[in-house]
């Protein structure tokens, strides 16, 4: 088959959506199928890939009408777009619903600042074309498939775009298990035994938090988290890596007292490796349609804990492979379930649960799953 992926930027070693993008492609490849890529701009694209710049640096409606252009020339036989444009046959934005995201963004800001927010949505450029492009893309006739990563995603595209449920199908992201996987053997023992080593914390129970957005991924409370549960008679640490600014941060856990049991890593290639160093992942996430992270934490064999606003805490069974937590802000709440993971025998079991679940949702099967979308006859691309 000639597929077509549409993405903003196209980056292997990018957030969720572009890295789950790569992965995609190179099985398309693998799998023998003519790939096109078309993107503003392409960081380590597979070889084989064909690629579309589109040059289009600001306006997102500009680069998704550039984008169509650029599609109906091709003529491919199935357009896969990840949530940049508004032409294809599915159509899977890995964002999840921008009104979710922005009323999330409302949940996190303080009460004052929240009318300014909705003030913003309502006038300034930049959110009007947000929403022109969401309505374009859910409109009857857009797209034929609809794919949410998550039950919450669908039930905000039906609630905001009124988009009958029928035409969405809920594919949850995809998990590479041989790249991520519990260190097991000595080779990966030794490896997770000098990263804890070169940190200090070889006898600490240590969290690990992987983000790109620490305000959104709620690194705050996550740190007020930790301050309540430092009283514990357990040695534990909070390692976090990720490109954010993490200056507030580290001021953040100075004042609480907590400098010495943090590790701001700064932007990290080699995630797997620091899931194997850890004992837990904690996410107490403002919204994630489906944080792949997440997904790779489980797939690590660790106990993961996030809330109710992300969709990967639905493959999670609370109290057996982690726990899920109902308000992002909540952190003695938090520091309660993290408490839990303290116990060595319970981290063994619940991350051997989180494990299995990570292995029924392997990325091969998710990538197969897509195909089927492809060539479903519901998902077949109108004429031109």
């Amino acid at each position: 088959m000639k597929i077509a992926l549409v993405i903003g930027d196209y980056n292997a070693f990018g957030g969720g959506a572009e890295r789950w993008t790569d992965r995609h492609a190179n099985y398309l490849l693998r799998a023998g199928h003519d790939v096109h890529l078309v993107a503003r701009t392409f960081r380590n694209p597979p070889s084989g890939a064909v690629l579309h710049p589109i040059d289009v640096r600001r306006s997102r409606i500009r680069f998704a009408a550039r984008a169509e252009q650029t599609l109906r020339r091709l003529g491919t036989d199935a357009v896969h777009d990840m949530g940049a444009g508004w032409f294809g046959d599915v159509f899977s934005p890995h964002h999840g619903t921008r009104v979710g995201g922005f009323l999330a963004g409302d949940e996190r800001a303080p009460p004052w600042r929240r009318p300014i927010r909705r003030w913003m949505r309502r006038w300034m450029p930049r959110y009007l074309e947000f929403r022109a492009l969401e309505e374009r893309q859910f409109a009857p006739g857009s797209f034929r498939t609809i794919v949410a990563l998550s039950q919450r995603v669908k039930s905000e595209m039906v609630r905001f775009f009124d988009v009958e449920p029928s035409r969405i199908e809920v594919v949850y992201n995809g998990v590479d298990v041989e790249k991520f996987t519990p260190p097991r053997s000595p080779q990966l023992q030794a490896r997770r035994d000098n990263i804890r080593r070169a940190w200090g914390w070889q006898d600490r129970v240590v969290f690990l938090l992987v983000a790109h957005n620490f305000q959104l991924k709620g690194l705050d409370c996550l740190l007020r988290a930790m301050a309540r549960l430092r009283r514990s008679e357990t040695k534990i640490g909070l390692a976090v890596a990720g490109n954010d600014d993490s200056r507030r941060y580290r001021v953040l856990a100075e004042r609480l007292g907590i400098l010495t049991d943090v590790r701001l890593l700064g932007d990290q290639k080699d995630s797997a490796s620091l899931f194997q160093a850890a004992d837990v992942y904690v996410q107490p996430t403002f919204y994630d349609p489906c944080s792949l992270v997440v997904l790779e934490a489980m797939a690590s064999g660790l106990p993961t804990i996030t809330t109710t606003a992300n969709g990967a805490g639905e493959l999670l069974k609370h109290g057996r492979s982690g726990f899920i937590l109902d308000d992002p802000k909540d952190d003695l709440t938090l520091s309660e379930l993290m408490a839990a993971t303290l116990d060595e025998q319970f981290r063994g079991d619940a991350g051997e649960r989180a494990r299995l679940a990570a292995e029924s949702n392997t990325m091969d099967a998710n990538s197969k799953r897509y195909l089927q979308l492809y060539c479903s006859s519901d998902s077949i691309r109108r004429a031109a």
